[in-house]
């Protein structure tokens, strides 16, 4: 395990919870915009928002790759693991990095619930004015974590 690799990691680590940080606002905007069935603007919103959850993806995938080769064990406990085995100075970055990602990961699910329950109620609402039996025009599942 090189120096420099455990530095990128731990640069992975911030970008990805500045991508999470905007990804939270970004569904706040979401949820205004369904609520005002602004379009334009959610068809906006949506593409930035996939833009940085394949982005949060990629890195993920990059890291869990470097993990598998430094680890052995299950998948949830290489990040406690690669952490603890960090020297001090950068364990007091990455420690808090992963919590701080954990706790957007969590907030962006509800978030992410709580639009598509909005959505879905919307959808409810057409299907009653207009009657029939109207089929989604949206994915049953939008964003999984």
């Amino acid at each position: 395990m090189k120096t420099q690799e455990l530095v990128a990691v731990i640069k992975s680590l911030k970008s990805d919870a500045t991508k999470l940080k905007a990804l939270n606002r970004l569904l706040d905007d979401q949820y205004v915009a369904l609520i005002n069935r602004d379009t334009d603007l959610l068809s906006t919103i949506n593409e930035q928002a996939m833009a940085l959850i394949e982005s949060v993806k990629t890195s993920q995938a990059a890291r869990d790759r470097l993990f598998n080769e430094w680890f052995d064990g299950p998948s949830n406990t290489v990040v406690s693991e690669f952490i603890n085995m960090l020297p001090k100075e950068l364990r007091q970055i990455a420690s808090p990095l992963t919590n701080e990602i954990r706790a957007f990961n969590k907030l962006c699910k509800a978030k992410n619930q709580r639009n598509g329950l909005l959505l879905s109620s919307q959808n409810e609402l057409l299907k009653s004015v207009i009657g029939g039996n109207a089929t989604n025009s949206y994915p049953d599942q939008l964003v999984k974590f």
